[in-house]
């Protein structure tokens, strides 16, 4: 599992860190349901909400996305995450200069939790709440697949510490366990993205 996993502390600096989390807790969140968004009235009911997706760089050359550079703090996160992809010893799971990168906010309140993917390419959580108790839950759990695709259930459990980056590679399943009461109205806050290409 050690070679599809990277986990990256204080991924920003403060000042950096300290703007961008303030920035993705204002943006506005919905409810998804079958790939339309409905208003997030209320987010104490149990239920991930989202933010519109930004992007490293405008995919496909358009530019009606939230395409680098957006003149906001997200922006330090992109330059940050490609200068991974630019050192020699850099993550050998990213592809290198040319990666594009998509990027969401998503807010998990208590109860909240999220089902079992399995990681087929590159994919991120970056960890924005400025707090997080250790018994609050939103652990991200982490299992290694077997040849026929199945989960022998004897993986790792990676906290939500705030401003942790953690990149997955594939050959990993995972699921985030559901956020707890003592979370109270704390939200797992998270940017989770992938390498398109």
């Amino acid at each position: 599992m050690a070679s599809s996993l990277f986990i990256l502390d204080n991924f920003l600096p403060k000042d950096d860190f300290s703007a961008l989390a303030t920035y993705l807790r204002r943006l506005k969140y919905a409810f998804r349901t079958n790939f339309t968004y409905d208003e997030a009235m209320n987010i104490n009911v149990g239920l991930p909400v989202y933010a519109d997706p930004y992007f490293s760089d405008s995919p496909d050359g358009q530019t009606q996305y939230n395409s680098y550079p957006t003149a906001t703090p997200v922006d330090h996160f992109f330059e940050r995450l490609k200068m991974l992809t630019n050192l020699d010893d850099g993550l050998p799971i990213l592809r290198g200069k040319s990666s594009l990168f998509e990027a969401e906010p998503l807010l998990l309140p208590t109860g909240a939790a999220a089902g079992l993917v399995a990681f087929e390419g590159v994919q991120f959580e970056y960890y924005f709440h400025s707090n997080w108790g250790a018994d609050w839950g939103g652990e991200l759990l982490l299992d290694p697949l077997t040849e026929d695709g199945s989960a022998p259930g004897c993986g790792r459990y990676i906290a939500p510490k705030s401003n942790r980056l953690v990149v997955i590679g594939a050959g990993l399943s995972g699921s985030i366990r559901r956020v707890g009461p003592r979370a109270s109205h704390t939200a797992r806050c998270t940017l989770r993205g992938k390498e398109i290409r």
